[in-house]
């Protein structure tokens, strides 16, 4: 089916298709912090459309190396100067993050956490899911080298204890495989394909439409958006819930 994508005047994506369950596609990276800041938002907003809706996660590898890396907007070229960035996310999105490590451990690039993801999403998407939000805690609260394998491999063990059906050797057999690679690249063609510039955006589809909303967004901007684009009530709904307990109705 051809999507014709166009921008609407509050500047988000527009685009008709026959689509009408809510998909929301989750274009992020691991390392990215202002995803990391999103992310309660982003837990309550699924959790508001969970019985009819599905999350994808499309890997941006937002650090392929630092090799000739550049931030244009940042200004940020070399680890040190990621510090000062993290530690704005941290005060703007009021979520604790270990900036420090771009002095102390700084990680060469993002692609092995993305490919690891991309190897729990092999076995389901909660696994993929559940790695990518354990990946981002190991680096952004623990100020761990999420770049190293054996930290990768020691995370997905531990999400081996959460979650019991998750086949903790079937992963390390694709990931030292780099059996992911191939999910990962295709992930980078759709963040050509859709014209991702930022992180993290999503995407969501419902009642034959597309948005993109880009950048770091609270559960309330989010449901204000959703509800403008798509005419999605459950804002309103909430309100008028939380008015008539008020009133002791």
């Amino acid at each position: 089916m051809t999507t014709r994508i166009i921008k609407t005047s509050s500047n988000h994506m527009l685009a008709e298709e026959g689509e009408h369950e809510i998909e929301i596609t989750y274009f992020t990276d691991p390392l990215c912090c202002w995803s990391y800041g999103m992310q309660p938002h982003l837990d309550s907003l699924y959790q508001r459309f969970k019985n009819r809706s599905t999350i994808k996660l499309v890997m941006g590898g937002l650090l392929p190396s630092w090799n000739n890396y550049v931030d244009q907007v940042n200004s940020v070229s070399r680890p040190a100067q990621m510090g000062p960035v993290w530690m704005h996310a941290a005060r703007l999105t009021n979520r604790p993050i270990k900036y420090l490590i771009w002095v102390n451990d700084p990680p060469s690039s993002s692609y092995p956490a993305c490919m690891a993801v991309k190897c729990a999403e092999m076995q389901s998407g909660d696994c993929s899911l559940l790695l990518f939000k354990n990946l981002q805690q190991a680096v952004m609260q623990n100020g761990k080298n999420i770049a190293n394998t054996e930290l990768i491999l020691a995370t997905a063990a531990d999400l081996k204890k959460d979650y019991p059906s998750f086949n903790l050797n079937q992963f390390r057999e694709d990931f030292l495989s780099d059996r992911g690679k191939v999910n990962f690249e295709e992930d980078l063609i759709a963040v050509t394909k859709y014209g991702i510039k930022r992180f993290p955006t999503l995407m969501i589809k419902t009642k034959g439409k597309t948005i993109l909303i880009p950048g770091y967004r609270t559960l309330e901007s989010l449901m204000e958006t959703i509800h403008t684009a798509f005419g999605i009530s459950e804002v309103r709904k909430n309100q008028t819930e939380q008015k008539y307990r008020s009133r002791g109705l």
